[in-house]
């Protein structure tokens, strides 16, 4: 099964979505899916309703949260946390393409990626 991408409010940037999708990976935004202004957990917990895996800037949050949910033996359907600095809209969406085709919904269980790795 492929991984579906899940911005989170602060990475839900219009060119970024838009070389995402044209790059064929199914994504959806925050915005669109009303879920502006929850929490970083909150948006974790919708995330994992969906199936999807989210995409954020926001770092230091997401690895506290990725390092509690596996301590409390919650599972989430992965975590991809980028920087906002150094890269296009279209080279995030191109890293983001290698990774998803590299990795299945099941391989991003529990996983947390660096776009930058990629």
């Amino acid at each position: 099964m492929s991984v579906i991408l899940y911005f989170d409010e602060d990475a839900q940037e219009k060119e970024l979505i838009r070389h995402v999708r044209n790059a064929g990976i199914f994504a959806s935004t925050a915005n669109e899916q009303h879920t502006l202004a929850w929490s970083d957990e909150e948006q974790l917990i919708f995330a994992v309703s969906k199936g999807w895996a989210i995409f954020t800037y926001n770092e230091d949050d997401f690895n506290q949260l990725h390092s509690l949910w596996l301590l409390e033996g919650n599972r989430h359907h992965g975590i991809i946390i980028a920087s906002q600095e150094g890269l296009t809209a279209r080279e995030k969406a191109a890293k983001l393409k290698v990774l998803v085709q590299n990795r299945s919904a099941e391989q991003m269980l529990n996983n947390l990626e660096y776009l930058s790795s990629w």
